[in-house]
């Protein structure tokens, strides 16, 4: 997938503010390795649909349902629609 630049220059800048246990892999492998989200329509949270969630520093747990707070995978979700 092509983006523009200014979502190049966003991403960018996310990842210098940011660190990945998972060494950004939604990003550089081109959008292939996306963890499963859904949107949930509240605040623009992503609810997140990995199995391993509670694993993922960017995550919160509300019982059962865990909530996706990486800004990097928000991104992409919000104005990429990945």
């Amino acid at each position: 997938m092509r983006i523009t630049q200014e979502h190049e220059s966003h991403i960018e800048d996310t990842i210098r503010e940011i660190n990945c246990h998972k060494d950004f892999q939604c990003y550089k492998s081109g959008f292939e390795r996306l963890g499963n989200i859904r949107d949930i329509k509240t605040d623009g949270l992503l609810e997140c649909l990995e199995e391993n969630s509670k694993d993922c520093q960017f995550s919160l747990s509300f019982g059962e349902e865990t909530s996706c707070l990486c800004p990097l995978r928000s991104y992409i979700a919000v104005e990429l629609h990945k």
